[in-house]
This record gives structure tokens, sequence and C-alpha cells, in this order.
């Protein structure tokens, strides 16, 4: 079984609409996302983002989809046709770049990687019976990348300069850093033919059979299978970070013996007790305690990794179908996966409209209703009219009574006339009179402010 897919492999994919869609909670997002019918096309994963990416379900590349002949310019998107770099056996270039070196070659004569044809996307992680057709080493990734970069921002000056009507950019070129690329994937060009993954799988085998000698040899016996059941390489996304004088540092003087060099080194890290080309199920376990570490070890790196791809829901989906590549005749035009990413795109814009529509309905709705309780009178806000009405009638009784209590007295003696001597009584009947006068008054106000 190899892993599916593997950095720097050519494999056929195509755009899945409805796991790009998946976060949009909506039937008619849903449906149109269900009827899209998306065809099929040749690309190779250049660059995994995260470089332990093969521990997690998911995972996500940089896509450089393969496009045959030359593309033609393009002014609207500034591309120009150098902006491209041929793939072996293809080595016609306007100016005359280092094509991609690919192990075995391609199936097809006259394609290239092209700067309007790559993409970020996400895919699953998965197996596959049959191996790589085709596919170039981890240093012939970073020559792609570095070329496709620099087309880009040459790209970004001209539009720049288009739109602020100034003066043409000086002509591009390639760049110290893009050189530094091409003579690492130089040094480690094979001259045997065989394909990179081939050479890490014998890698690989050698070292679990070296691990099984030596653990033979001292009496141990492993709890668990020290097998790799891996093939592949983990991705080696380190060198894209680099800077030039560090990738010619870090090359250690790999050049046609590579596949012996590789070897020494799987040895050095053997004498370190590190596993050496440790794949997705790779798991080499000698006592308890280490597969205990080993294991939360791998479920630390896979939940970071995850939380990082969380971090990239917006990405589009690609489903990768395989590594048969020769089922086509020539790659199909990948202008068409962008126009399906155009469509998929309009899908979630129509979206954003439909909800932003239905936020004005109910704005709308919301008005009229607030219209009709002002047209019946009803408050629209603040307090209700009974709680209103207590607060108006305690804020009024509150009030200093002294000076309305006296005019009240001295006027219910001129209308009662003489007092009658007894002043308790005279008293309380000016109380009482004054009582009711007074929550009459009361209420009167408190009606009349209402």
């Amino acid at each position: 079984m190899s892993l599916l897919p593997y950095m720097g492999a050519y494999v056929v994919v195509s755009l899945d609409p409805v796991l790009s869609l998946e976060r949009i909670d909506d039937d008619i997002v849903r449906e149109q996302g269900s009827a899209m019918q998306c065809s099929r096309y040749v690309a190779a994963a250049t660059w995994e983002v995260h470089p332990l990416g093969a521990f997690t379900p998911q995972r996500t590349f940089i896509w450089d989809f393969v496009v045959q002949g030359l593309p033609i310019q393009d002014p609207d998107s500034c591309f120009e046709p150098y902006m491209t770099v041929p793939i072996l056996p293809n080595t016609l270039h306007p100016e005359s770049r280092r094509p991609v070196e690919t192990l075995p070659p391609l199936p097809w004569n006259d394609c290239y990687h092209t700067r309007i044809h790559r993409l970020e996307a996400k895919c699953k992680t998965l197996d596959s019976a049959i191996d790589p057709q085709s596919c170039f080493s981890p240093s012939e990734g970073p020559v792609i990348d570095s070329y496709l970069q620099c087309d880009q921002a040459y790209a970004d000056l001209l539009e720049r300069s288009k739109a602020e009507k100034t003066d043409s950019p000086p002509p591009h070129i390639v760049t110290a850093g893009t050189l530094s690329m091409i003579r690492v994937a130089n040094r480690r060009r094979r001259t045997d033919g065989k394909p990179w993954w081939m050479v890490t799988r014998e890698a690989a085998r050698a070292a679990s059979e070296q691990a099984a000698v030596g653990l033979a040899a001292t009496g141990s016996t492993p709890k668990d299978d020290t097998t790799v059941t891996s093939s592949l390489d983990p991705p080696f996304a380190a060198i894209r970070n680099q800077t030039p004088r560090a990738v010619d540092a870090a090359d250690g003087g790999l050049g046609e013996g590579a596949e012996e060099s590789h070897n020494d080194n799987a040895d050095a890290a053997r004498r370190r007790d590190l596993p050496v080309n440790a794949g997705r199920n790779f798991d080499a376990r000698v006592d308890g305690d280490s597969s205990s570490s080993s294991s939360n070890f791998k479920d630390v790196i896979a939940g970071i990794l995850l939380g990082l791809n969380a971090a990239e829901d917006d990405l589009p989906w690609l489903h990768v179908e395989s590594y048969d590549i020769k089922q086509f005749e020539a790659p199909p035009d990948p202008t068409g996966f962008f126009e399906e990413l155009k469509e998929l795109e309009r899908i979630k814009s129509d979206y954003i409209e439909r909800q932003k529509q239905r936020l004005e309905e109910v704005k709308q709705q919301d008005a009229a209703y607030m219209a009709t309780l002002a047209a019946h009178g009803q408050a629209l806000s603040g307090m209700s009219r009974g709680r209103a009405f207590v607060a108006r009638v305690k804020k009024t009784s509150a009030r200093p009574m002294r000076k309305t209590a006296g005019f009240l007295r001295k006027r219910l003696v001129r209308r009662g006339g003489k007092p009658d001597g007894n002043a308790a009584a005279q008293e309380g009947a000016v109380k009482g009179r004054l009582a009711s006068t007074m929550h009459a008054f009361l209420l009167r106000k408190v009606f009349l402010e209402a």
C-alpha cells in the first residue's frame, strides 16, 4: 500500500463541491453542490503545507495542474507564456527554464506547470493499491515553487503598475534563491532512473530489517510488530523555508550517490534511536514506555495539525482518485477545473446575497410591526403605561406636603366656620378631608399628565 497522495506525485483529482460547501447549513447550497458535475484532471501535489500532515485524516497541498501546450498571453491576468515550467520529457521553454525531472517521465509530451493553474486545497489522507506512475523528488518541488512564486510576484507588479498607470517594472530575472534550488536539485539528480518513492521504500525496509537484526542479536523481543508499514517518506517541507545558503549547507553532498548517502543518514538516525522514514502508519515500539510516549506524541502532533487544518476551512476540497494518470491519452485542460471553482464561489456568493436579502426583509417586517403598534397608540419602547403610572404616583406622593397641608387646613377652617372647641375632633376631621382631597388631587394630576 502507498500513501495517497505522496508529495511530488502526479495524481488524478477532481473538485469535491459537497465537502467544499459542507460548512454552509443551507438546503439550496447543498442542492446546488450536489448537482455540480466535476471533471477529472491531472495535478502534482507539489508542496504539503503542514510537514506532518500525513499523520492526520486531511491534508493541505499546493497543487500544480498539468497543462499540455504552452498557454497564450492573457493581459487581463498579466500572464505571459514564460510564466511556466516545462515537465520532462518536454524541454521547450521561451526562456529555456530547467524542466521538472520526473521519474518515470510523464506519459505525454509538451506539458507545463503554470502560474495560473495552481492553488492551495485540501484532500483526505488515503491509501492506494498502486504506486505513483510519475513523480518528482522533494528537491524538485522547491524549483517549481520558486519559479512560479517569482512569476506571481512579477505579475502583481505588472497589475499594480497598470492600475496606478505608472511605468512598467524592470524585466524579471531568475533570483538567487531559484538558482540555489536548481543547484540542489541537480546534485540530487538520480542517474539510475529509480523513482524517489522507491528509494525511500527500500531505505525504510532496510532500516526495519537492520533494527530487527539488532534486536535479535541483543536477545530483545519487541512487543509489537516493528515493520514499517508505510513506504513513503514524510514531506520535506522544511526545504521551502530555508535560505539559499541554508539549502546548500543542508545538501550534505548528495550527488549521484544519493541512495548511499540516504542510507548513511538512516544509519545515523538509528544510532540516535530516531525513527527513519516514518510514514503515516509508522509505529516502531520496543517497550511499553516507548509505546505510550510515542502514541502520546502522535496524538499531540495530530491535534496540532488538525487545529491548523481547521483554520483553513475556506479552502476548497479535492477528491484524489488514484495514481493512474495513464488512463488519459492527453492531460485534460485544467481551465475547466478553474471554471468549476468559479461556479463554487458563485454558489457561496449567492448564499451570502440571500442572507443579506433575508436580513433586509426582516428589518422591513419589524419596521411595519412597530408602525402598527404606533398607530394603535401602544408604547414602542420604555416602560408600559401601567408601570409609568405607578412611578408617577410614587414620585408625586413623595414630594414635601407641609405647605399644601397648611393651605388646605386654612381653607377647610374657612369653609367649616368657627371651630367647635373640640381640638382633637377638629384635627381628625381636617386630616380626613385633607387625605381625601389629596388623593383626588393626585389622581387628577396624574391623569392630566398622562
